[in-house]
């Protein structure tokens, strides 16, 4: 790596004037998953950022190390809500990553760049490979959710993985202006107040998993529009960024960020409403990706500032009230809070949604099941973190969990399912209304 480029100097610089806002207080550590199940001061945020100065320094120069804690790290935020100081915990990790990349294969290089960043190329993989899921997937475990890869003559996969999907969500055209835009702030001004949910339009970002590996959970969204009489419009959108920014990779990140802006250019739209909490932060950080010009630039920071997950756009903007606990049978129910769903959400009031599930109480409901992108890359790690809240589940006497992101939908349901326990992993939206 050339320290001396203008690029890397100019990461460097900003990476420093982050560092420098860590008073090392060490709040951080006993909100962080990993460092709770490791007790190792590398897995723990001050940790991290010690090693990262160290770096910056010029006192350090193992890369493997950097590379190590950063993959340990599950980007859940709990350090930076948790920090008195308000350190931008998740950006400085984002700077770090994309000024030291790991090292990864090239198909991987090829799966982002080529595939996730170009929505085209995309849609025609997954229509070769889809027909061929029922052929390798086999259903498994328990609650009747997962499945297993076999191979023939193979023994079979050890993760437990959704059950083959059925079709993607029906893409369509960007509808634009019904009259000229002109500027970015007039991207909503000939629509209806936003009060008025009749009238209301919204841009639908379902992320990955919601459009190919969880449609129904997309789809139990859509309907939910429709209930409100919500119009919504879903383009043909670019991965969110999310595992480019991981894996440090800005290249493909701002291919990613390229199209969705233009996806988002002259849509006339109160609201870019994601089906993934992840999803919902990243826009946020769309507009400080190298190599935008001023107007995507421009672009990028009107939407973040208009992007909300599905569960705040029920909760707190169609004001969804919960309906009244039913009279007849009911299913014992816990709610699983996301790491990242915002704070203001009421999971408990999400499920009343759905009158037919009784809320139990679930011990540390907050607490992270180690899902998302770090499941891939530290699967041993992400099995502990896991497992505890597996136990937590059990020990409630619930037949359902229900939660509000579907990185954690699949990750409980890999966790139940290793267990073989007859308990359901569901999305809020896919149980809205009744059951």
């Amino acid at each position: 790596m050339k320290l001396g480029s203008r690029k890397n100097s100019t990461r460097l610089r900003q990476l420093k004037t982050l560092l420098a806002r860590c008073n090392r207080c060490g709040l951080c550590q006993p909100v962080c998953p990993s460092f709770i199940h490791s007790r190792h001061e590398g897995d723990s945020p001050r940790g991290r950022l010690a090693l990262l100065t160290a770096f910056c320094q010029g006192q350090l120069h193992d890369m493997a190390a950097l590379h190590t804690c950063l993959r340990r790290c599950l980007d859940c935020g709990r350090c930076q809500r948790a920090c008195p100081a308000g350190l931008p915990v998740l950006q400085i990790f984002a700077v770090a990553r994309s000024f030291f990349p790991a090292p990864r294969p090239r198909w991987q290089r090829l799966v982002l760049r080529g595939l996730l960043a170009r929505p085209q190329r995309m849609e025609v993989a997954w229509r070769l490979l889809r027909p061929l899921l029922p052929l390798l997937l086999h259903r498994d475990g328990a609650a009747g959710q997962t499945a297993r890869l076999y191979w023939p003559g193979k023994r079979p996969g050890a993760r437990y993985l959704p059950l083959p999907p059925a079709a993607p969500l029906p893409k369509q055209p960007k509808v634009q202006a019904e009259t000229a835009v002109q500027g970015v702030a007039a991207a909503s001004s000939d629509l209806a107040p936003v009060g008025r949910a009749s009238a209301m339009r919204v841009a639908f970002f379902p992320g990955c998993l919601a459009d190919r590996i969880l449609p129904e959970l997309g789809r139990a969204c859509l309907a939910i529009f429709a209930q409100h009489q919500v119009e919504a419009i879903l383009p043909h959108w670019a991965c969110c960024g999310a595992p480019a920014l991981r894996t440090g990779d800005m290249r493909a990140m701002q291919r990613m960020v390229s199209h969705n802006l233009q996806q988002l250019a002259g849509l006339t739209a109160h609201w870019l409403v994601t089906a993934c909490p992840a999803c919902a932060e990243h826009p946020g950080l769309w507009s400080e990706v190298p190599g935008l010009d001023s107007s995507q630039q421009a672009l990028a920071r009107y939407w973040a500032g208009r992007t909300v997950e599905m569960s705040t756009f029920v909760q707190h903007i169609l004001k969804v009230e919960p309906l009244p606990p039913s009279t007849g049978a009911v299913l014992p129910t816990v709610c699983h809070q996301p790491c990242r769903l915002p704070k203001n959400v009421d999971m408990s009031a999400l499920i009343r949604l759905a009158p037919q599930q009784e809320i139990l109480p679930l011990r540390e409901a907050d607490a992270c099941c180690g899902g998302g992108l770090f499941s891939l890359e530290e699967p041993a790690l992400s099995q502990r973190i896991g497992q505890r809240k597996r136990d937590f589940i059990v020990a409630s006497g619930a037949r359902r969990v229900v939660t509000g992101c579907p990185a954690c939908v699949l990750q409980l349901r890999d966790l139940l399912a290793r267990n073989r326990d007859r308990i359901e992993v569901r999305h809020w939206a896919e149980t809205y209304g009744s059951e």
